[in-house]
């Protein structure tokens, strides 16, 4: 793009390294690398890693603490988050999550703003009636919807009444300089430091630990398959509310030698490298996962459910193997086809790997955002001149 561009990014919470998160990082640091004006309102933020990184690259991101939307305080709060948008001359806008969508953008468009863009990047599974309603009522100053995969785009149509013609279907993307296999001998290494035996069968699953993320049916699996899998592991890599409740299930299940709990992680790298294959199994409410692409970046082959774009992502068969969400009997069977098969296990690694490098690229994610900028500006400037 010729043009600097100034761009606002609105989002409910920053508070985990975990995927949305991780995506605007990506976006913002690729943007501004390339010369664009990037800043990041947050309604409710916690001081993590990512966004000391973020400060040290000159993205600003702003704590303006927005509690209930419908209330006077949101009201002043409103006023600030003007503030931001005029001074800063703001051109486009982008929305990300539920109250970033509804109340950052009234704010945005009555501050001047007229290019506003809203950020899919799950299935809704939670949301009521009147959030559907809500996202209609500010359907008119929405200028375009990114959906992260189709699946997402048709609950955008459907449930929003938003026009195909206003949704731009934009992958997520993985740095694959970053996420890539690793050889043997660091394998080993690794695997040591981590206490992992060096012929111990690794599962990894990345993502935080949530009931819709369904790690209880990765550990059924697991009772099944670890008498026909010695030095069976599964590797749960993320924190979250329902950990120590996990951790009491894997001790009733008689699982503690199998499965290995992490804490969040900003680093997920080390943990992919002494992995065999990777496992995502959610049972609603996905979107298009970073941590399916990431796993796909470091050659391992997956197993996930066929819930928002995992299916889209991973191809059956081919780079892995796509499930009913809470089969945990075929997930067995499929974690045992992977061990006693290494060859397809490597075969199905490499052309994963492939996958992601040629769809999934950061470039490529960033290239389309820029593109869809333009087309928005060009838009504005068509119809200026009518």
């Amino acid at each position: 793009m010729s043009s600097t561009l100034s761009i606002l990014y609105i989002i409910d919470v920053i508070k985990f390294a975990e995927g949305t998160e991780w995506h605007l990082f990506n976006l913002v640091k690729a943007l501004n690398q390339r010369g664009h004006e990037c800043t990041i309102v947050a309604f409710d933020m916690k001081k993590i890693r990512l966004i000391d990184k973020m400060e040290k690259m000159g993205i600003e991101v702003i704590h303006i603490p927005v509690g209930r939307y419908y209330t006077f305080d949101a009201l002043k709060k409103a006023r600030v988050l003007s503030r931001v948008i005029k001074k800063r001359k703001i051109n486009i806008v982008q929305t990300f999550h539920f109250k970033a969508d509804v109340y950052g953008s009234i704010v945005a468009r009555l501050s001047g703003a007229k290019n506003i863009i809203s950020s899919k990047r799950d299935t809704a599974s939670f949301k009521r009636p009147h959030h559907f309603f809500l996202h209609r009522v500010v359907r008119p100053i929405t200028k375009r919807y990114i959906a992260v995969c189709k699946s997402v785009a048709e609950v955008v149509a459907r449930m929003e009444a938003v026009p195909h013609s206003k949704i731009k279907i934009i992958y997520n993307g993985v740095d694959t300089s970053r996420f890539k296999p690793v050889e043997r001998e660091l394998k080993s290494r690794l695997r040591a430091d981590l206490g992992v035996g060096a012929s111990d069968f690794v599962v990894a699953i990345i993502g935080g630990l949530r009931r819709e993320k369904n790690h209880a049916t990765v550990f059924r699996a697991a009772r099944l398959a670890r008498s026909k899998i010695p030095g069976l592991k599964i590797l749960v890599i993320g924190g979250g509310g329902h950990k120590m409740a996990y951790i009491s299930q894997v001790k009733k299940m008689g699982l503690t030698d199998t499965v290995i709990f992490t804490d969040s992680v900003e680093d997920v790298m080390e943990y992919l490298a002494v992995s065999d294959i990777g496992c995502l199994v959610p049972s609603s409410n996905e979107g298009f996962s970073n941590a399916v692409l990431e796993q796909m970046a470091a050659g391992l082959p997956l197993i996930v459910s066929s819930v928002g774009g995992n299916p889209e992502a991973v191809i059956d068969g081919q780079t892995g193997f796509v499930i009913d969400p809470m089969d945990y009997k075929n997930l067995a069977e499929l974690m045992v086809k992977l061990f006693r098969n290494p060859q397809e296990r490597e075969k199905m690694g490499k052309e994963a790997r492939k996958r992601a490098v040629e769809y999934y690229s950061i470039d490529k994610m960033i290239d389309e955002h820029e593109q869809l900028y333009q087309e928005i500006l060009q838009d504005n400037h068509v119809c200026n001149e009518r």
